[in-house]
């Protein structure tokens, strides 16, 4: 009977060390941000007229840390241990304050943060920013829109809305955030392209 109880006591207390000792998982942060080495289209420039970055707006049920999985036509959830390490919106505008810089397209580029007159803004709207699962295939799917605004009579220059969907090579999230920011600086750039060929 004691020669039991000591079993028992022992066997509990291996299943209380590996229990206790057992490390939580950890969570994944991912980034958005401008691809490494990605070369697009050239772009003409505007010469002496100068834009404002408008932050970025992301649809509510993606503008949080958390990444967006749809699994039918209304429902998502979320990763509970996958997560942007920056919200969407804020590294959104700052891919899209770099891709002006980095082209030159106008003579001053203002962050959000700079209060400062303009001759232009430049609004960037995020529909969708979700991983979407078809059978046990994952894809990054992206509706963006880009708004050129004239600031002096308030008018729309020009509007670009694009919805992309891409397939993954692996069910990889860090394919995820990097095929989200590739589609956002390509359709940035067909819309660059677009506004400067009407405005020169």
């Amino acid at each position: 009977m004691v020669q039991r109880i000591v079993i028992f006591a022992l066997l509990g207390s291996l299943i209380l060390t590996g229990c206790l000792t057992r490390k939580p998982e950890t969570t994944r942060h991912y980034i958005l941000e401008y691809p490494a080495g990605y070369e697009t289209v050239p772009v003409s420039k505007i010469a002496d007229r100068s834009c404002l970055i408008m932050p970025a707006e992301v649809y509510p049920a993606f503008a949080t840390h958390q990444i967006a999985l749809r699994e039918s036509s209304n429902e998502i959830r979320y990763f509970a241990l996958n997560v942007w390490a920056v919200r969407p919106e804020q590294s959104i505008t700052n891919m899209v304050t770099e891709f002006l810089l980095k082209h030159n397209v106008f003579q001053s580029v203002y962050a959000p943060a700079i209060i400062r007159e303009t001759d232009f803004s430049l609004k960037t709207t995020v529909y969708r920013l979700e991983v979407i699962t078809e059978n046990r295939d994952y894809f990054a799917n992206l509706e963006v829109e880009f708004m050129l605004i004239n600031n002096l009579d308030g008018q729309i220059t020009d509007v670009h809305r694009a919805s992309r969907k891409v397939e993954l090579e692996d069910r990889d999230l860090n394919l995820y955030a990097a095929a989200i920011s590739r589609m956002l600086i390509e359709e940035l750039s067909v819309f660059t392209k677009s506004f400067t060929e009407i405005l020169n």
